[in-house]
């Protein structure tokens, strides 16, 4: 739902859209897309694990095989281009840090940004359609021409309204009723201006 949602944004402001999904995706494919310099804005809808007794072992799975892809595969792999990247880990866990003891920063986003990649990810668990609805936002903000940090200040805004609300928005900005403006609206279980399922999103740069 999240995809369907992105990619039409993206793609509506002219920018070339290419996606990888989980039933096809090997980790090389992933790594290779990873330190692609072509690519301005890195967009991963997954499932992320992050253990705390072990912070480095923080992993992300990139397909359905339970294949995954870790902070080692990752680290100063960024490519090095002129403007800086975006990468965003829609996923559990995926801005989690070890805050205490001698492993600070060991994470996915806060090792993984520096002066070529901005990451956006969430500090615990989130479920599946306040993530979707998060990145949906997230994607209206950016699509808009917003920079990457402000886009991400107004999402965090915008998220912590009514379901309808935020439907509603993101129907206004794709121009048409999606299956996740559809679920949201729906939903009976997910409330977003519930700060536990709206809280998480964190911004490294």
């Amino acid at each position: 739902m999240e995809t369907e949602v992105v990619k039409a944004l993206f793609e509506a402001q002219g920018c070339t859209v290419e996606t990888h999904e989980s039933t096809e995706s090997s980790k090389s494919d992933f790594l290779r897309a990873y330190e692609d310099e072509a690519t301005d804005v890195l967009w991963v809808v997954s499932h992320g694990e992050y253990n705390h007794w072990d912070p480095k072992s923080v992993s992300i799975q990139i397909s359905h095989d339970r294949k995954f892809v870790g902070l080692d595969d990752l680290i100063d792999k960024a490519p090095s281009t002129p403007c800086r990247r975006l990468l965003v880990l829609n996923v559990c866990d995926g801005g989690r840090f070890e805050q205490t003891g001698a492993l600070p920063q060991i994470g996915f986003a806060p090792a993984l940004a520096c002066q070529h990649q901005a990451v956006v990810s969430h500090l615990w668990p989130v479920r599946g359609i306040p993530a979707a609805a998060f990145g949906a936002v997230f994607a209206s903000r950016l699509a808009s021409g917003a920079s990457y940090f402000d886009s991400f200040d107004t999402t965090l805004a915008a998220i912590r309204s009514s379901n309808e609300l935020i439907a509603r928005g993101i129907e206004d900005a794709t121009g048409h009723a999606s299956e996740l403006s559809k679920r949201l609206q729906q939903s009976t279980t997910e409330n977003m201006e519930n700060f536990a399922s709206s809280g998480s999103p964190v911004f490294f740069q």
